[in-house]
């Protein structure tokens, strides 16, 4: 049988930075073989790496996404925190002005009762004397009795300031409890127009000022 051939391609072969000797045919494809194993396999180390490189990649750019939401979120927080802290000393103003407008009511002193001069034979009772008073909201108040005078002609004339915008007309009581017709123009008088028993009775009529 005839012998094969010494596959000789040099005497000595240099592959990549390993240097060997005489080899035969079989060796050669053997070691290029192995190589190329080896290439392969460290191939997909690379692929691997470069798997997880990806894989890192993405997750940073997942959590700077996520991180420019938080951001976000935080500076809508703060936009909001600001505003409902704006909207917060803006009720705290205004409750502080009622509250100071209520203590300055609740310290001021209330106007004196003020007795008017009674005139055209009208007269004031022994007991409940007629008078009236302004609130500090322009609300004029009457109360008391006065005893009856010349009917049709003025008892008594508010002044400036106690007048009504308009003429008013009112139903006030007398002593047996008849109910009688009464006016009080913005001229400021004041006037019974039919005869009371007794007196006529000035609870209960109020009215607006300017």
């Amino acid at each position: 049988m005839r012998k094969r051939p010494e596959f000789k391609p040099h005497d000595e072969f240099i592959f990549g930075v390993k240097k060997i000797g005489k080899v035969t045919r079989e060796e050669f494809i053997k070691y290029v073989r192995n190589t190329h194993e080896n290439m392969r396999k460290l191939t997909q180390i690379i692929q691997q790496y470069e798997q997880t490189i990806k894989e890192w990649v993405s997750k940073f750019e997942l959590f700077d996404l996520a991180e420019s939401v938080r951001v976000s979120n935080e500076a809508e927080r703060i936009s909001k925190d600001s505003e409902r802290d704006s909207k917060i000393e803006a009720v705290e103003g205004v409750v502080d002005d009622v509250s100071g407008r209520l203590d300055n009511k609740a310290n001021k002193k209330q106007e004196d009762w003020i007795t008017p001069t009674l005139l055209n034979g009208w007269t004031a009772t022994s007991s409940a004397s007629l008078q009236y008073y302004k609130t500090d909201t322009n609300l004029v108040i009457l109360k008391g009795r006065i005893i009856p005078g010349t009917i049709g002609q003025a008892s008594f004339v508010l002044p400036a300031g106690y007048r009504p915008l308009t003429t008013y007309s009112f139903i006030i009581t007398d002593s047996a409890g008849d109910t009688k017709s009464m006016t009080i123009s913005n001229n400021g008088n004041v006037m019974v127009w039919t005869s009371p028993n007794a007196y006529a009775c000035f609870d209960n009529v109020f009215f607006r000022t300017n």
